[in-house]
């Protein structure tokens, strides 16, 4: 089997460990938990904080992976602690804690959880321009979403009836673990990637800085910047869902429910991507999947079985541009800049997110989701009508 070939498979079943332990790191899982220890009114902030975080730590870190030599080993490195900082959520799950310090020990496990899976997203924006063909990334990452939204659906469905048997709190205590041995499991996996031939032939291995004010001079960062800011925004709103249909009176069972839907369109899009990546152009997709959003505004005043089908055709949209988003950039981003230039993209990622979060805590529902959509509309515009850009 060509290394390639075994690569793709081990970064298949890697993606996937890491993004289902991911599920209680941000998201609809770790949102639910918090409401269940009666830290509903800090879900936000929680969120913001962890959004902060990650702008924060991907600025300080822009040039973590510019040095293909040691690209695996720091991929590897920083999931260990990751996986540690899980076991301390324990206590949360096993004891009432008062609201305040409950609140400062989850956030302080989130925020150094997700300052090390900065570095590791740092480091995955790198990591196929040096394991396999860059004009097999659209493939093999629709095949890792399908396989990580089986997973997902699974997760959903487990939880959604041990919940029923048991208080959502100490069922926490049982997941955190396993969250953090598929950490451990993935680091060791991603430690067995090899680099390709082509990449050693074809990339600088000296870990040379690209300056920022060199990015801020080429066509495919500057002219981006706006749609993947009013993206990131809307992002930002879509990861609060959670908490906003806990702010209507919905309860656990729902927003459990709420994984398992996600799932079930991530595994749909993925499909759909998988079939079509190679004969729809990516800003068209991306357009198609902002259109989608535009369902978001109903989620303010709809009933519960229209909140989770709403849901369910708005998270689909937004994977839709979350998978076409990154297999465009891979066919006009050059591997010498590939490093820095994801990872100032994902500042601006973060950073709106972040601002869409925090906005989620100061103006009405309706406002927040109605911004959200038309913002999503404009990323959908402008990246739908970029054909310079040959994606």
């Amino acid at each position: 089997m060509q290394t390639y070939r075994k690569n793709e498979l081990r970064m298949i079943v890697r993606s996937t460990l890491y993004a289902t332990a991911g599920l209680c790191i941000s998201g609809t899982l770790i949102q639910t938990f918090l409401g269940e220890i009666g830290l509903t009114g800090y879900i936000y902030l929680h969120t913001a904080l962890l959004q902060g975080t990650n702008m924060l730590s991907t600025v300080l870190f822009s040039h973590f992976a510019d040095d293909n030599r040691h690209l695996i080993r720091r991929a590897t490195l920083v999931q260990l602690p990751m996986a540690i900082f899980f076991l301390l959520y324990i206590p949360l799950c096993v004891s009432e804690t008062p609201s305040l310090t409950a609140f400062l020990l989850a956030a302080g496990i989130g925020i150094a959880q997700t300052f090390f899976g900065a570095l590791h997203t740092v480091c995955d924006y790198k990591m196929p321009y040096q394991i396999i063909p860059v004009e097999e990334y659209g493939r093999m990452s629709a095949f890792s979403g399908i396989i990580i939204a089986l997973t997902s659906l699974g997760v959903g469905a487990i939880m959604t009836r041990l919940s029923k048997a048991m208080p959502y709190a100490r069922l926490m205590a049982y997941v955190f673990p396993i969250a953090a041995g598929m950490l451990l499991l993935s680091a060791l996996i991603t430690l067995t990637l090899q680099p390709i031939e082509e990449a050693a032939a074809q990339t600088d291995h000296t870990g040379q800085k690209v300056p920022f004010k060199a990015l801020l001079k080429t066509p495919v960062f500057y002219m981006l910047i706006f749609p993947n800011l009013c993206r990131s925004i809307a992002n930002g709103a879509v990861s609060v869902l959670a908490g906003i249909a806990l702010e209507r009176g919905f309860d656990a069972t729902l927003t459990t429910r709420m994984v398992t839907l996600q799932s079930a369109a991530m595994l749909v899009t993925c499909l759909l991507f998988g079939v079509f990546s190679k004969k729809v152009e990516p800003r068209k997709t991306i357009f198609i999947g902002s259109l989608m959003m535009l369902t978001l505004p109903i989620l303010g005043f709809c009933g519960q079985w229209m909140f989770l089908l709403i849901f369910t055709v708005a998270f689909a949209g937004r994977n839709l541009v979350d998978y076409a988003v990154p297999a465009a950039l891979y066919r006009v981003v050059p591997d010498a800049i590939a490093g820095p230039y994801n990872a100032w993209r994902m500042v601006l990622q973060a950073g709106g997110t972040m601002l869409g979060s925090f906005l989620a805590g100061v103006v009405s529902i309706p406002v927040l989701l109605v911004g959200a959509a038309a913002l999503q509309l404009v990323c959908g515009l402008v990246y739908g009508g970029k054909r310079w850009l040959q994606i």
